[in-house]
């Protein structure tokens, strides 16, 4: 008989990727790519060292890559590289790319709190200069998106918001309590936070997520968290998974 968990005493520990599949998620880099470069390197080995029956490796980016770190440019040029390469390389969108999309689209409103946000790294990252006096949201949005270049604008426009694995799905922020899985918005999956954060229910999956920030790697029965705020503690981290098992990586 199944071990049962105390705090959620109606629903099994044990949960599962799918068959012959490994994966591992990265939290968020935002632009730190030292970090992402070790720890990429010490997935690399472990996955050499875990000749236990996968058959397919993913390695899943939980978004918020851009903002806040010195290296912007730099890490989205390697993410798109390596998905390029690699067709279990996965990139999943984050709120901070989402922003910045928006910005793009020309949305008002937004640039001003988008560079308090992290966003000053982004564009001294990509060589765009502030917003000019009397630049309204679209000259700036046009600015921007030549300073990017149309492949690292098109490439963002096709970043999806979640991925599954057997009794997983990676997002993100998280998903909305109560709501089955295939009614989550999309707004929720890459802001939400306290409301989910906060929960001790089951959600239909095991969500694997960024966006709020541990220490270090917190494996909860109905969640686990990544993000362990590469851009400030230099410390990026991921988690394995495999069949029923879990482990931790980081860059340091």
């Amino acid at each position: 008989m199944a071990r049962r968990n105390k705090w959620l005493p109606w629903r099994s520990v044990e949960t599962l990727t799918a068959n012959n599949e490994r994966v591992y998620a990265i939290g968020d880099i935002h632009g730190s790519l030292d970090a992402y470069v070790a720890l990429k390197r010490r997935i690399e080995q472990d996955s050499i060292d875990r000749q236990n029956g996968a058959t397919r490796v993913r390695l899943i980016v939980l978004g918020d890559f851009i903002d806040r770190g010195p290296a912007v440019r730099q890490v989205v040029r390697t993410l798109m590289k390596h998905e390029q390469n690699n067709q279990t390389f996965e990139v999943l969108l984050g709120n901070h790319e989402e922003l910045l999309l928006q910005i793009l689209m020309g949305k008002p409103g937004l640039v001003e709190s988008w560079l308090e946000f992290g966003g000053l790294q982004t564009i001294a990252s990509f060589g765009v200069a502030p917003p000019r006096p009397g630049e309204n949201s679209f000259e700036f949005a046009e600015r921007l998106g030549a300073g990017l270049g149309a492949e690292v604008v098109e490439w963002l426009q096709s970043l999806s918001c979640s991925a599954t694995s057997g009794d997983y799905l990676f997002c993100h922020a998280g998903v909305r309590p109560g709501v089955p899985l295939r009614k989550q918005s999309i707004e929720d999956m890459l802001w939400i936070r306290d409301e989910f954060t906060q929960s001790t229910k089951w959600h239909g999956a095991r969500i694997v997520h960024g966006h709020s920030p541990v220490s270090e790697v917190n494996v909860l029965p109905n969640r686990i968290a990544v993000d362990t705020g590469a851009y400030r503690s230099g410390v990026l981290s991921a988690v394995g998974l495999q069949d029923s098992r879990i482990w931790t990586i980081t860059s340091a």
